[in-house]
């Protein structure tokens, strides 16, 4: 699983819900976000609560700077 393969799988769903109005997965892509789900799990299964804490807070951080997304655009992938 790639990470910039689901970033763009969730920019074409974000260009279609807001062309359409239509807000659900392709079944394609659909399946990339069910992969990130299980490992998400995975990982936060196997983390102690400091680090959950931690992870958090680095998010909100991030969330709040108004930066972009440091994984590659899938338009400069091409």
């Amino acid at each position: 699983m790639r990470y910039v393969n689901v970033e763009a799988a969730l920019e074409r769903f974000l260009e279609r819900a807001e062309r359409e109005s239509v807000w659900h997965f392709e079944p394609d892509d659909a399946t990339l976000f069910e992969a990130i789900l299980r490992q998400a799990d995975r990982q936060l299964d196997d983390a102690p609560s400091y680090v959950h804490m931690d992870a958090s807070a680095r998010l909100d951080r991030f969330t709040l700077s108004g930066r972009r997304s440091p994984l590659p655009s899938a338009a400069r992938m091409q």
